[in-house]
């Protein structure tokens, strides 16, 4: 098991790297106050039947079952992600996922916290982030907000990918 753990590091740090990057120049303006944590319906609202797309991939947030998939691709190395996502009444959305990577799996955990300032909500990644505009009072191309898309352009390929590395075994 710690060989497996030790071959995911670098594409759940890879993974985690690009979701943490998103509008680092917005990042920089700090937040005065503590925003007003969201309620679980405006997360759910947020992401429900969303595909979140990174730079290095995606992560999809169905609401059937809450079923999460997600699939990065790193230096032509395939990751896919499968699990759930939950959100609680503090504004916190968590993905939960078993990661899969040339046929070795972790499960890992990935939280953000969502508040509101007037119009503008924001994101943290926790448990040590800072917040982040997530969506700007006028929305603007460049929120992280705007690249959650309704089209599912990651559960297939992730189930293409993930066949592929099991006939590698």
């Amino acid at each position: 098991m710690k060989t497996i753990i030790k071959n995911l590091r670098l594409p759940v740090l890879l993974l985690s790297m690009s979701m943490l990057t998103p509008s680092l120049a917005l990042a920089a303006k700090e937040v005065k106050k503590s925003p007003q944590l969201l309620t679980a319906s405006e997360v759910v609202n947020m992401y429900k039947d969303k595909t979140w797309r990174w730079p290095s991939g995606g992560g999809r947030f169905d609401s059937q079952g809450r079923r999460f998939t997600a699939m990065t691709e790193e230096n032509g190395k395939k990751s896919v992600g499968e699990g759930t996502w939950s959100v609680d009444n503090l504004g916190k959305m968590c993905m939960n996922a078993t990661w899969t990577t040339d046929g070795k799996a972790a499960k890992a955990r990935t939280c953000f916290s969502h508040g509101r300032l007037g119009n503008v909500i924001y994101q943290k990644r926790l448990p040590m982030g800072d917040w982040y505009v997530f969506r700007s009072a006028k929305p603007r191309a460049s929120d992280e907000f705007s690249k959650l898309v309704n089209t599912d352009s990651v559960t297939v390929q992730a189930l293409a990918a993930k066949q592929v590395m099991s006939v590698k075994k």
